[in-house]
């Protein structure tokens, strides 16, 4: 489990995001994790696609969030 976790790490740091919780519990055989990532929308399939052949999928809780406006609004005050 462990393993598998930093190469979802590595996964999504390399499509540009990274994770923004994580909880990772191994015990003797057996273990579990949790991960919250953030990666750009542009990337999200590639990412999705990418981290199901890490391992077994048990859930998937995918959102979406557009933030270009906010973005260009904040660089259009800093300029």
């Amino acid at each position: 489990v462990q393993a598998t976790a930093d190469r979802i790490v590595q996964t999504t740091a390399r499509l540009g995001g990274y994770v923004a919780q994580s909880s990772v519990s191994v015990r003797r055989r057996s273990g579990s994790a949790s991960l919250t990532l953030r990666v750009p929308t542009a990337k999200l399939d590639e990412a999705m696609a990418a981290l199901a052949r890490l391992g077994k999928v048990r859930a998937i809780d995918q959102q979406q969030l557009d933030i270009t406006a906010t973005f260009d609004a904040a660089q259009a005050a800093l300029d």
